[in-house]
């Protein structure tokens, strides 16, 4: 088994891989037959908006939180002085990023391959 891990270029992963020895510990101990299970864990940083893995390659994807961070400020926000609700140029951003981020893991996921999404999104009471 290979696990791929991704985060942002900012992320420190030493607190990851610290915990990959309990990691290996808990999986040895918990498979039942002796059939010298392997597990690999690599970790990766990157954009979540272009491709990390090559074509049809990753057997399952799975992705929290990652949709919440645009790829770049929204034109004009930057001049946006007197106001800090600032909605209506969002969406088309969001949109584009959202499309450009389903391409990534669509390529890169075997045809047929799952893949998990969860995102924040607003609540409203119907």
């Amino acid at each position: 088994m290979e696990v791929f891990l991704d985060d942002l270029e900012g992320n420190d992963f030493n607190n990851l891989f610290k915990l990959l020895p309990s990691f290996y510990k808990n999986l040895r101990e918990s498979v039942t037959r002796n059939d010298g299970i392997r597990c690999f864990v690599s970790c990766l940083p990157g954009p979540f908006y272009c491709r990390l893995f090559p074509s049809h390659t990753l057997n399952f994807v799975y992705s929290s939180f990652s949709l919440q961070w645009l790829s770049k400020v929204p034109d004009g926000l930057e001049n946006n002085k007197e106001s800090i609700h600032w909605q209506w140029q969002v969406p088309a951003e969001y949109e584009r990023v959202f499309t450009t981020f389903l391409a990534s893991p669509g390529e890169e996921v075997v045809r047929g391959g799952p893949m998990v999404l969860i995102c924040v999104g607003p609540f409203q009471k119907r």
